[in-house]
């Protein structure tokens, strides 16, 4: 499988804990991706 993740680092995102509602639900991601499965990750 191949996966692209844009995550938005802005200001928007600092409010409410946003950014770390990213971060658990992208740990839960990680720990199913398979040896075979190709990830890219963005960031802006």
């Amino acid at each position: 499988m191949n996966l692209a993740f844009v995550i938005d680092k802005s200001g928007s995102m600092r409010d409410e804990d946003k950014m770390d509602w990213v971060k658990d639900a992208f740990d839960i991601f990680i720990e199913r991706v398979r040896d075979i499965d190709f990830v890219s990750l963005v960031v802006f």
